[in-house]
Order: structure tokens, then C-alpha cells, then sequence
């Protein structure tokens, strides 16, 4: 009896913390209803990173489980890719400047222009193993534009509408 009681206060444990914030980043498309500007990093209120092909800026919520694994997964990225400064803006900042459906969301900036919004990884824990933006900064996926990405599945909590 108490091994089955184990069991199921660990799934339920399980699935509170981690299970229920997995899924589609922006279940309702809303991204790719709005038009973005062509978003330079200097419009969020911070300063390009001189000599730095790539620049990254991370939007975290403390409340949100998944903003931990996701910045642990972006210090490992700035540890793997040289050509990279990550830099974390705070939510209510981000919100001044974007309309953003869930967090933690990652902003990455070639040549101080968006090329991508959206997931570092899209699985449960934003693991390296899962990550979109490796290959991008290393060539090995090219984008012929921004790509705004709310239909990939994540670790993310939704923003309340507003």
C-alpha cells in the first residue's frame, strides 16, 4: 500500500511540476497573426554586443518551473558558442516592448536583428540534447527570415491575455 502511494503522489508530483507546463508554445497562432517590426536588440533597451555575431536575450518568469532548465540550458550555450553573449531581460521590461503568450522566451539576434523567438528546446526539461538554437548558431540550420516559433511543444507557462 505504501509503495502504491509512492507511485502515485510522485506522478502526481511529477506531472504538477513538470507535465503540465509541456506543451505548444503559442497553442492559439497569435504570433503569427500580429505583425512584428524588424525587432533590432537596441529597441529593447539594450546595448549590441560590439565583435559578437550572435546575441541572445533570455525573458524568464520566476514563477514559471521552466525558467530554471532554461537558463541553465543558455549558460551552457554561451560555454559552447564563443560568438555569444546571452543576456537576461526582465519580464515586465519584455513586456513594454513585445507580446509575448508564454515564458521563458529566447530571442536571438544576428547582427542585432531578431532572426528568432521562441523555445530554447522543445522538450520537458529544455535540454542541449533538444535545443533549436545550437544548430543555428553553429550553420547548421539556416533561416531564410525571422521565424517566430509558438507551434513548437515546450517547457513553458502561459502569460495571462492582456
Amino acid at each position: 500500500m505504501l509503495l502504491l502511494l509512492w507511485l502515485v503522489g510522485s506522478a502526481a508530483g511529477f506531472y504538477y511540476f513538470f507535465a503540465s507546463h509541456y506543451g505548444i508554445f503559442d497553442p492559439t497562432g497569435q504570433w503569427q497573426q500580429q505583425p512584428w517590426p524588424e525587432l533590432e536588440v537596441q529597441q529593447l533597451g539594450l546595448a549590441p554586443e560590439a565583435g559578437r555575431e550572435w546575441q541572445g536575450v533570455l525573458i524568464a518568469d520566476n514563477s514559471c518551473s521552466c525558467s530554471s532548465f532554461a537558463r541553465a540550458h543558455s549558460k551552457a550555450l554561451v560555454e559552447q558558442h564563443a560568438n555569444l553573449q546571452i543576456t537576461e531581460l526582465p519580464l515586465p521590461l519584455a513586456q513594454q516592448h513585445l507580446r509575448l503568450f508564454a515564458t521563458p522566451v529566447f530571442l536571438l539576434f544576428r547582427h542585432q536583428r531578431l532572426v528568432y523567438a521562441g523555445p530554447l528546446a522543445t522538450d520537458l526539461l529544455c535540454s542541449e540534447q533538444q535545443s533549436l538554437i545550437s544548430a543555428l548558431l553553429s550553420a547548421k540550420q539556416q533561416l531564410p527570415g525571422v521565424w517566430l516559433n509558438g507551434e513548437s511543444s515546450a517547457c513553458r507557462c502561459s502569460l495571462p491575455a492582456g
